[in-house]
């Protein structure tokens, strides 16, 4: 009998032991599903589900100022979106040249930013802008996105006068990123860019950039949220980040892109000035420390661009103020890419239709973003 007892409590603590452990994982599994749940809700974490880079989208121009333009007509599925780029190279709808009759026109000139890199077309700032147009003032504005991913300000500037001007355009917003003084890459016959020096230094960066740790990093955005956190205490991270600083207030102004830029600047604001076209240069602050701008790690890049253009009256915004205080994750299309999301985009329409009111008297919108909603 004392045989018997003994059995059935070994095997009573047994069953207890399993239902322990089925209990725990079961927390776990719950614990896990709703970090997900609230990951997803908040736009936290968010991995980028499809890393796969545009293979055709460039042809090669033979202009050596801008080296490479979007191919008509060109579709594919680039980090997250689909993408469509029109019969004139934009990823836009199309335009007729002439301008229709009572209509405005606001060019945007730019690069991956600008493009919308991981974000569908009508969610980058200057279609959301332009939708927020509509209703206010039916048919009179359109917002043209000529940005191209990896375009300089050289390239940008030197597509305007070529191209961007026969839009006959009544404004001009330069969408400026840290990376814009750098050299101009030229087109490999693959379709690739011929290296430049340059990319030796963010070779060496991706060396440095941490592996990820906790599991299923391409398909949880809590996983990816934790990664992020734990990047903090591996010792290549402050390393990658000093580095990153170094390059960008400092080492940038002394690559041989930085004179030529500041030359296309130059040569922009008098191309404007003699087709009395509204100018407007605004720095889309990189996505990382929002907490403070003397405290953000390029601040010192945003006041060196700010004071060329200010010395060379050139008006200028580096709308920081309004990304203070935001979420990075949610300001970002994917946790690990620092291409700003639908919400950051929106953000800096929202800055632009404000600077226009102030700067541009032809810009005769006097609502208020959120009027009329």
């Amino acid at each position: 009998m004392m045989n018997d007892s003994k059995s059935s409590a070994t095997v009573l603590t047994e069953y207890k032991e399993l239902f322990n452990l089925i209990a725990l994982g079961l927390g776990l599994l719950l614990a896990f599903g709703l970090g997900e749940l609230v990951c997803r809700l908040a736009g936290v974490g968010k991995p980028n589900l499809s890393a796969t880079g545009p293979k055709r989208l460039y042809v090669p121009d033979s202009d050596p100022e801008i080296a490479f333009r979007m191919r008509p007509d060109y579709q594919d599925f680039v980090y997250g979106a689909e993408v469509r780029i029109n019969p004139q190279g934009l990823r836009d709808r199309s335009y007729s040249y002439t301008k229709p009759p009572g209509v405005k026109r606001i060019l945007i000139l730019g690069d991956s930013v600008a493009f919308g890199y991981g974000i569908p077309a009508e969610d980058t700032f200057a279609k959301q802008w332009e939708r927020r147009l509509e209703p206010l003032q039916k048919g009179r504005w359109e917002i043209i996105n000529s940005g191209v991913p990896a375009y300089t300000t050289v390239q940008e500037v030197r597509w305007f006068e070529v191209e961007g001007r026969r839009y006959q355009p009544d404004a001009v917003v330069v969408t400026y990123i840290m990376n814009d003084p750098e050299p101009v890459h030229q087109l490999a016959a693959n379709g690739t860019f011929v290296p430049l020096p340059i990319d030796t230094f963010y070779q060496d960066l991706v060396k440095l950039f941490p592996k990820t740790i906790m599991p299923f990093p391409g398909q949880s955005y809590l996983s990816r949220y934790f990664n992020r956190i734990l990047l903090n205490f591996h010792p290549n991270w402050k390393t990658f980040n000093r580095r990153l600083e170094q390059y960008f207030c400092e080492e940038i102004f002394a690559t041989p892109g930085w004179a030529p830029c500041q030359a296309a600047f130059r040569r922009l604001k008098q191309d404007c000035a003699e087709q009395n076209l509204f100018l407007l240069i605004a720095v889309y602050p990189t996505l990382f420390r929002l907490f403070s701008y003397e405290q953000h790690p390029f601040t010192p890049h945003y006041r060196r661009i700010q004071q060329f253009l200010e010395a060379e009256q050139i008006p200028c915004i580096v709308p920081f103020d309004d990304f203070q205080g935001q979420s990075v994750d949610a300001m970002r299309a994917y946790v690990d890419d620092p291409h700003p999301s639908a919400k950051s985009h929106l953000i800096f329409a929202q800055r632009l239709h404000r600077e226009l009111q102030k700067r541009w008297p032809d810009y005769t919108v006097p609502q208020p973003w959120d009027s009329g909603r």
